[in-house]
């Protein structure tokens, strides 16, 4: 019974790998995603967020080098 089980885990753990190296959604192109409107919204608040993190950690590095200084 035990190794009924164990093989049953191994097969669904197996089969759950191969699944999830597949794109859930295909990739739009560009154009595409240009006309909509939604997407492009997504596109620019992404952008302007990625900005912000990237400040905050330049600032935190700064400051965890200037820390260091001392």
């Amino acid at each position: 019974m035990f190794k009924q089980t164990a093989l049953l885990f191994v097969c669904a753990l197996a089969l759950a790998a191969c699944d999830s190296e597949k794109p859930k959604t295909t990739p739009q192109s560009a154009e595409a995603r240009a006309d909509n409107p939604m997407l492009k919204f997504q596109d620019e608040t992404v952008g302007k967020a990625e900005k912000e993190l990237n400040k905050g950690l330049e600032n935190t590095q700064q400051r965890l080098n200037n820390a260091d200084k001392q």
